[in-house]
């Protein structure tokens, strides 16, 4: 059984990664939880490693608020903003390229004949299947 104190740390451990953006959010899963290093990490995402360490130091900034119940003062986050843009784009490309495969005009036209198990991966869902937890996304 859990003390209360741990259980209650735990609880803000898990809002806190919760709290992440995606991106920083799988880099620090995949460093802490799969025990990647950050050059693979860079190189599943197809990012630079500076953008691993920059949503790491997000990451753990975060927890360490949460956890520390103080406020988050967000840093400036260009890089990740960056490298995030450029991935939500090929995710964008992605979902097109697959709707033009399946004959389809959008993903909304799907909706409406299957139900939502079909719907197009969500961009958390494809950095997951990218990074390699999940399959390959394109």
């Amino acid at each position: 059984m859990i003390p209360d104190t741990d259980a209650r740390m735990l609880a803000l451990y898990e809002d806190a990664i919760d709290r992440l953006p995606p991106l920083s959010r799988i880099v620090f899963l995949l460093h802490r939880v799969d025990d990647l290093a950050y050059t693979e990490i860079a190189g599943r995402l197809s990012i630079t490693v500076a953008v691993v360490e920059a949503c790491m130091i997000e990451a753990l900034s975060v927890i360490c608020a949460t956890v520390d119940r103080r406020p988050y003062r967000p840093r400036p986050r260009a890089l990740i903003a960056e490298a995030e843009a450029v991935l939500r784009e090929r995710h964008r490309h992605s979902r097109a390229q697959r709707s033009r495969t399946n004959g389809v005009a959008s993903w909304r036209t799907l909706r409406i004949f299957r139900p939502a198990a079909h719907a197009p991966p969500t961009f958390e869902q494809w950095l997951r299947a990218l990074s390699g937890a999940g399959g390959h996304p394109e």
